[in-house]
């Protein structure tokens, strides 16, 4: 979930976004440019009138890459007792430099590193920022006039900032002359943070007064996020509930005569990586796309984006499915586009065509026509902040959770250099994702235990629970959202609170009539069990192989040892689909399960 950032310039800036839902308040002085800082006396002032009710954060200012003039500022805006004071890295020689002299002052206040796309976006500096313990890093522009965030990079390298601040532990946020449009676009990534100021006045003039209209625009198009006081601040403005009209709620989908429109993309060409010959593999060629979209009306007129499919989230799903990764099978790429398409709660079907256009004269290709789910509980999780506002309620069960995916990742990613890639793509899908953790490096001790002091399966059984129960605790130390959890219960606070939670399993195993003592069954089948038993619809295992077609069969899987023999059954039970991914899907995997969908090949029980 992500942030509103509102910028301000005084106390009565400041007041009256805190009243129309801003997260964050920042301070800058809009006539001084992209950077200006505000005077200390109205700092103070803002940060006392806010009372704390909200983060407030504070740019030190447009100042020249020295070490000694960054740490003074920095040290200067601290005093005013802000949560973050936002630093501009612009570009020089000197930006590394400056970045490691403010570790000391670091380690009393969060600072955020703000790069500027419109001079060249250096992404070296982000590992610099983590190791010299800054808080953050933020994207934004220099100069308002020269075009928006998504004018200087693409959507698929501000993908790759996020994914590189996430895998640093950074806090991550996007800015620069961002109007409404790009909302939607830019949610996909999942920032921390958007931050506004343009957009949010008259005019969408930075150097005039704020516009409560302009705000409110800009809130409902972003769901609260679990993080955000706001939400709980009874003097706020509510969500107007035409956007949750606007997005499918208001609805019956078991209706198929609901009025519907259709969104259309055409012959967008794009350089992509797929096929199944290895000079494919390498060399990128072109494809064509086309998708047609079935989405559901509104109820009523067109009054803003909020109101609004955007074009822009299907093509920016596609480029960032193509994007670093070599996709097979063009029947893989279209079912991906399609799954990203089908979780928008407002479509119904859509059609994807997919051609290469580079094998000589005309071109090859797939189409496939697919239908969302007609599940208004599924529909419903995918917005949980705006669909359920009291959401921390205890009392809600577990199968308004639909749409759950349980990942079994298991101990043998433990030394794997793509084990924090998955990490960090499991986080993005957070409050959706219920992690079931292998044994790993734990179990295989166990294993060497029980063959040299002879113990029975029994024994053995329990300290592989236990063993499990480590690499929980060893994996929800390595993402910023992931929470151990030992209940269904648990899960389902985590989920709620919008985080991911870490199965620590042998609590409810060992109290399981129905799971044989035995080697038989593994995190494998565990992972199934659980499933079936929190309701979730679908099962992902993380392999270390890679499936060479889009349909694999269980009883093949459990005579090659991937999966063990008791798996067949514990899935069959669970009344979940299961898929099997390689150790390489992480990237899609972050899109498709952030989006409702899936990666890697189907497992048939038959």
């Amino acid at each position: 979930m992500t942030l509103l950032l509102a910028s301000v310039s005084s106390v009565d800036e400041a007041a009256l976004v805190c009243a129309c839902g801003a997260d964050v308040i920042d301070l800058k002085d809009a006539s001084k440019g992209a950077f200006g800082a505000v005077a200390p006396d109205v700092l103070r002032a803002t940060v006392a009138a806010v009372g704390g009710r909200r983060p407030v954060s504070a740019v030190a200012g447009s100042l020249s890459m020295d070490p000694d003039v960054i740490v003074a500022a920095v040290e200067s805006a601290a005093q005013a007792e802000v949560d973050y004071v936002k630093v501009g890295l612009f570009p020089g020689p000197r930006q590394k430099e400056c970045i490691r002299a403010l570790s000391s002052p670091a380690r009393k206040t969060k600072i955020i590193g703000v790069m500027f796309a419109d001079g060249g976006t250096d992404l070296t500096l982000v590992p610099v920022m983590a190791e010299s313990g800054f808080a953050g890093a933020m994207l934004d522009t220099a100069d308002k006039s020269s075009g928006r965030l998504l004018d200087h990079i693409d959507i698929a390298a501000l993908r790759d900032f996020v994914g590189l601040c996430r895998e640093r532990r950074l806090m991550v946020g996007l800015a620069g002359s961002l109007e409404a449009p790009d909302v939607p676009r830019l949610l996909l990534l999942e920032p921390d943070v958007l931050g506004f100021r343009g957009a949010l006045c008259v005019r969408h003039d930075r150097t005039l007064r704020i516009d409560p209209e302009s705000i409110r625009i800009i809130r409902e198009l972003i769901p609260f996020d679990p993080r955000s006081a706001a939400r709980e601040d009874p003097g706020v403005m509510k969500v107007d509930y035409r956007l949750l009209a606007a997005r499918g709620y208001s609805a019956d989908p078991s209706k198929d005569d609901a009025a519907t429109d259709h969104i259309i993309v055409r012959d967008f060409v794009l350089r992509a990586r797929v096929g199944a010959y290895a000079s494919e593999r390498e060399k990128p060629q072109n494809v064509r796309f086309n998708v047609d979209v079935k989405v559901r009306r509104t109820g009523h007129s067109v009054e803003g984006m909020r109101d609004v499919f955007s074009y822009d989230v299907i093509t920016d799903g596609i480029r960032i499915i193509v994007t670093h990764e070599h996709i097979v099978f063009l029947e893989t790429l279209a079912e991906r586009v399609a799954m990203s398409v089908l979780a928008h709660p407002r479509a119904v079907s859509v059609m994807v065509r997919v051609e290469k256009l580079d094998v000589g004269s005309g071109g090859v290709g797939v189409e496939i026509v697919r239908a969302r789910p007609t599940d208004v509980a599924k529909i419903q999780h995918l917005y949980p902040a705006a669909a359920r506002p009291t959401q921390t309620k205890a009392a809600e069960p577990m199968h308004e959770l639909i749409g759950l995916t349980v990942v079994k990742l298991g101990g043998s990613h433990a030394f794997s250099a793509h084990l924090k890639d998955w990490i960090d793509a499991i986080a993005r899908c957070a409050g959706r994702v219920v992690v079931a953790p292998g044994g790993g490096p734990f179990a295989d001790a166990v294993r060497e235990v029980q063959r040299k002091m002879g113990l029975d399966d029994r024994a053995a059984h329990h300290m592989a629970l236990l063993a499990m129960d480590q690499y929980c605790c060893a994996l929800a130390s390595l993402g910023r959202r992931l929470t151990k959890a030992a209940s269904a219960t648990a899960i389902r606070r985590v989920l709620l609170d919008g985080g991911v939670p870490v199965w620590s399993a042998s609590r409810m195993v060992l109290g399981a009539k129905d799971i044989p003592w035995s080697w038989d069954v593994t995190s494998d089948s565990l992972a199934a069990w659980l499933a079936g038993r929190i309701g979730a619809k679908r099962v992902l295992l993380v392999k270390h192989v890679e499936p060479s077609a889009a349909l694999v069969h269980a009883k093949d899987l459990v005579a090659q040892g991937i999966v063990d023999p008791a798996f067949p059954r514990f899935l069959g039970e669970s009344g979940a689909e299961a898929f099997i991914a390689g150790t390489a899907e992480h990237a899609a995997a972050a899109v498709a399960m952030s989006n409702g969908g899936m990666v890697g090949a189907r497992i048939d029980l038959r």
